[in-house]
């Protein structure tokens, strides 16, 4: 049996016919993309300001923290800052641009829609009720409460008197 020392391994490992991570992700680019112009770098702009609205809207979940759209969604001069060229030409005047703008519309409809996903969550929990609610529910399960003790006790009670010696019933008068 051949001994391989793990620097060999490692080698032999690293060496094989899968191409990289790096070259997958290369791959998954839309064909639209390319390096030579700058569809790359809007292209990677959006993905970035995507994940930055998304964690926006992970962390807030009341309606009213989503008044200004620019919390949630991604605006085109947005873009236009990162890559450091103007939204006009951008996404109206280059080969890719309607590519470039049937993404961006697909980021921001899937922003859209995981704030509406967040927002319309149900809310569980005991800060989420009203005030007459609470009270109400409180009341009911003290009703409920002191009615099943009444019950228990008269049950108890019929039990000790049906299990009791019918001489002690009698001095007792029970019976």
């Amino acid at each position: 049996m051949k001994h391989m020392h793990n620097d060999e391994y490692l080698n032999e490992f690293l060496a094989s016919d899968e191409p990289s991570v790096k070259q997958k992700a290369e791959d998954s680019r839309p064909t639209w993309v390319s390096k030579t112009n700058s569809s790359y770098c809007a292209y990677h702009a959006i993905l970035k300001l995507k994940q930055q609205k998304k964690a926006y809207i992970k962390k807030h979940s009341l309606k009213s923290q989503y008044t200004r759209k620019s919390t949630y969604q991604i605006g085109k001069s947005e873009v236009a800052l990162i890559v450091k060229k103007n939204a006009q030409p951008l996404f109206n005047s280059n080969s890719y641009s309607k590519e470039l703008v049937i993404f961006f519309n697909d980021i921001n409809s899937e922003l859209e829609e995981k704030k509406e996903q967040r927002i319309n969550k149900s809310k569980r929990g005991i800060r989420n009720k009203r005030k007459e609610d609470l009270i109400n529910e409180h009341q009911q399960l003290i009703k409920s409460h002191q009615d099943s003790q009444v019950k228990v006790v008269n049950d108890v009670y019929q039990k000790v008197i049906d299990n009791m010696p019918l001489d002690v019933k009698r001095k007792l008068r029970l019976e």
